[in-house]
């Protein structure tokens, strides 16, 4: 659709107080409007809006809500999309005003662009936000919440952002990258969310509390890992963070400042992987993960084996071949103090046990002089990755 109107360029759902309008499986794209919602405006309509698997892309307004208006009324929004939509005003994705309240679940906010705050999503005025298991990623706003903006002026209802993850957003100078509460009374509780590198300014933070009125501001299990500016800034008494991940630190009970070990950082996987110092740290009060232990701080509860190099089993030493100098460097890193590393930990663990013991130069010994021995566990004749997940890596395995 390419769409004009003063409001609701493509969709425009008013005084819908009986019936839940639904909008499924649609494609919104390149409409405009003179004032709000480009892609959708909704007002005054008790019953509440359905959006799912609906992307509203390339959508323009020429005051508020690119993508989508919602005022005074419920919105539930899931498994959709809001992509490069713009504003010239306020908030190019989603604007929720005058009370309105939206849940959105499984959701993408992608590269939306507002001139002024909010590039996401805007939560204003009376209005309330429950966001749970969406991506922020490339949104621009010039004076921060460049992901999530607040200014909701009262603390009923409470807005929650949880297992949600912010990158590559940016928040403009001094601004907020991915969470800005600007001014007035919030209540907002952000739990189990990952605040990746975000486009840096200086000044510029992930999350900015500089709120003019007392509020409620709460932060838990939750991952801050972006070089540059400290992640977090909040010049008064209204932020709580505690559980957290913050690099840099951050005063609060458990919190810690190291490396979480993502999947694949460079390429925004931020799935926690074996061995990272974020596994079962979080809060136990604010519930257990599926498995039933302390949950992990971040947006992900299952932790992957790394990225794992190619190596060959029981080639310790990385020279190509598995042979008495790996079962002696092995035997010297497991029992003198002064060998403190080996080239290939992989390779070492040539039972694939996932932990570096004696039993390990036994079997290479074994594999070496005892005919019939068993063959050591894959990768062997080429060089691969390690079929099972564990803790160890290799820095000088096979090229």
């Amino acid at each position: 659709m390419e769409n004009n109107a003063l409001v609701g360029g493509g969709i425009t759902i008013r005084e819908c107080n009986t019936i839940a309008p639904t909008i499924t499986g649609c494609q919104l794209n390149n409409n405009s409007c003179i004032d709000s919602g480009g892609g959708i405006f909704i007002t005054e309509s008790s019953a509440g809006v359905i959006i799912s698997s609906t992307t509203i892309e390339a959508n323009s307004a020429g005051i508020a809500g690119g993508g989508l208006f919602v005022e005074t009324s419920p919105l539930w929004f899931s498994e959709s999309i809001l992509e490069e939509n713009t504003a010239s005003m306020v908030c190019s994705g989603m604007y929720l005003y005058a009370g309105a309240m939206a849940i959105c679940e499984g959701s993408q906010f992608i590269g939306n662009e507002g001139a002024f705050i909010g590039g996401g999503i805007v939560v204003s005025y009376y209005s309330g936000l429950v966001c749970r298991d969406s991506i922020f990623t490339g949104n621009v706003s010039d004076l921060g919440g460049a992901g999530i903006a607040f200014d909701v002026l009262s603390r009923q209802p409470q807005s929650i952002v949880e297992r949600c993850i912010f990158t590559d957003n940016d928040g403009g100078m001094s601004g907020a990258a991915d969470i800005g509460v600007s001014i007035n009374d919030v209540d907002l509780k952000i739990s189990h969310c990952t605040f990746g590198p975000r486009v840096q300014w200086p000044g510029g933070s992930s999350l900015m509390v500089a709120a003019s009125t007392p509020g409620v501001v709460e932060v838990v299990n939750s991952i801050f890992w972006a070089e540059g500016e400290p992640p977090i800034f909040s010049p008064g008494n209204q932020l709580e963070v505690h559980h957290c991940d913050v690099i840099g630190g951050y005063p609060g009970s458990g919190n810690i400042d190291e490396d979480p070990l993502f999947y694949d950082h460079a390429a925004r996987d931020f799935r926690l992987t074996f061995g990272s110092p974020c596994i079962d740290i979080g809060d136990p009060s604010e519930g257990l993960d599926p498995d039933g232990s302390v949950p992990d701080l971040g947006a992900f509860n299952d932790p992957v084996a790394p990225i794992s190099p190619n190596f060959l089993r029981g080639d310790v030493d990385g020279s190509g071949g598995s042979n008495i100098s790996d079962a002696v460097q092995l035997l010297n890193f497991l029992f003198l103090p002064t060998v403190s590393e080996i080239g290939c930990p992989d390779g070492g663990d040539a039972n694939d046990s996932g932990t570096l013991n004696l039993a390990d130069a036994i079997t290479i010994l074994q594999r070496l002089f005892i005919p019939g021995s068993p063959p050591l566990p894959e990768p062997v004749d080429e060089c691969g990755q390690d079929p099972t997940g564990d803790a160890l890596g290799c820095d000088s395995g096979c090229p």
